[in-house]
């Protein structure tokens, strides 16, 4: 069973159950890709390369035998420049947008058949590599154009089955596929033709489990709670008449969004997310919290939400949410290799796993940030936590017998 929300923290005991559970062993006879696994990272931009290079790069660090990441064709240069460990593919073609932040431009306007073409072909490259992973990270750096989302949705339905056996983790721009889609019922459609089978199905004894994660901080949690009530209405989050006040007053400035106040959790958050079930939440903050979503939140053996309180570093700099974003895919991706190890696997034990799997990632980016703190103070980067993910993860891993 998940640790209670009664727990005022994640216990080293969950640490050493992911060390025994679930780390792949290493081993002479293995070859590439069969213990630390394939990533993808589809991500980066001409503004923001450095994104997708950290998730990358922090995949890499956690473990992953082999990184793909692709981005757009005029980051692609970019990224290969940061490091020659993976295999960076242009897969997209920013020249579509650049004329605004939604997409649209002269160019495109005028030439409207020309990007048909090149968003089909996009979509295509894109499938093509995506059919070869183990784990996908969508958004780093993604940028904030409509087109560039189209790409993914589209090509995200195109894998069709084997999608739903992929753990994926939307970061960063990856959210807005949550959010930025004007009619009702967009944002349930996506995540539920990711996983294919209706949500019934994930509900109650051994039946298949979602492995999808996104990771939202406190302003995109905000924007994800804000479009949910939008669209949905608070009419239909089952909401008393005060509790109908509460939600819209509580959705006017994110400083209200308080995890620690349990209405907050419960009757805001929980019954807003739920309409993007069965995508699971991983909600970072100075305490981060795991929300649970995939339908089986009325199971009072299973709760909603597991607070891991791990401490990291004071210091705030751009790039530790994409450097979490790379080590967490690649745990889930471990994670869901050992169930399927075992086809007998319970639900219980399913979510254990997943479970210690989130939180690991947190322990070993947040340790990742205090060595880097220690050593660099308030001039610590993003960039400085890379070369420490290896030692936490010795440290904390590498002790136990038989890894």
């Amino acid at each position: 069973m998940t640790p209670s929300i009664a727990s005022t923290s994640m216990t080293e005991d969950v640490l050493r159950y992911f060390a025994r559970k679930v780390i792949p062993k290493l081993s002479h006879a293995t070859y590439k890709g069969n213990a630390g696994k394939k990533i993808a990272v589809v991500g980066g931009s001409s503004a923001y390369a450095g994104a997708a290079h950290y998730a990358a790069r922090a995949s890499a660090r956690a473990g992953s035998d082999l990184v793909y990441v692709l981005t757009s064709h005029f980051a692609k240069d970019v990224v290969k420049g940061y490091c020659c460990d993976h295999i960076v593919i242009g897969a997209f073609d920013e020249s579509e947008f650049c004329g605004g932040r939604d997409g649209a431009s002269a160019s495109a306007s005028s030439n409207a058949s020309s990007n048909a073409s090149s968003n089909a072909s996009s979509n295509a490259s894109i499938t093509q590599w995506l059919a070869r992973v183990d784990g996908v990270c969508v958004g780093p750096g993604l940028g904030n154009n409509r087109i560039v989302l189209d790409h993914w949705r589209a090509s995200a339905s195109a894998l069709g089955r084997r999608r739903g056996r992929v753990p994926t983790v939307y970061d960063a721009d990856g959210l807005r596929l949550f959010w930025e889609f004007d009619d009702d019922e967009a944002p349930r459609d996506f995540a539920q033709s990711l996983l294919e089978n209706d949500l019934e199905e994930f509900r109650g004894g051994n039946a298949r489990f979602s492995w999808d994660v996104a990771t939202p901080n406190k302003m995109e949690l905000f924007r994800l709670v804000s479009a949910s009530v939008r669209a949905t209405g608070e009419r239909a989050l089952n909401a008393s008449d005060e509790d109908v006040e509460r939600m819209r007053a509580r959705c006017t400035n994110v400083k209200d969004l308080d995890l620690n106040d349990e209405w907050v959790r419960e009757e805001l958050v929980r019954k807003a997310l739920r309409r993007y079930a069965p995508v699971h939440f991983l909600l970072k903050g100075e305490v981060d919290w795991l929300l649970m979503n995939d339908g089986a939140e009325d199971d009072d053996d299973e709760p909603a939400f597991v607070p891991i309180a791990y401490q990291g570093a004071p210091k705030r700099c751009g790039g530790q949410g994409d450097i979490l974003a790379g080590i967490l895919v690649t745990f889930l991706a471990w994670a869901r290799a050992s169930c399927d190890e075992d086809p007998q696997t319970s639900r219980e034990e399913t979510r254990r796993r997943f479970t210690s799997a989130v939180a690991a990632s947190c322990f070993v980016t947040k340790s990742s940030a205090a060595r880097a703190f220690t050593a660099f103070g308030r001039g610590m980067q993003a960039s400085d936590m890379l070369d420490h993910i290896p030692a936490v993860f010795a440290a904390a891993f590498d002790a136990e017998p038989d890894l």
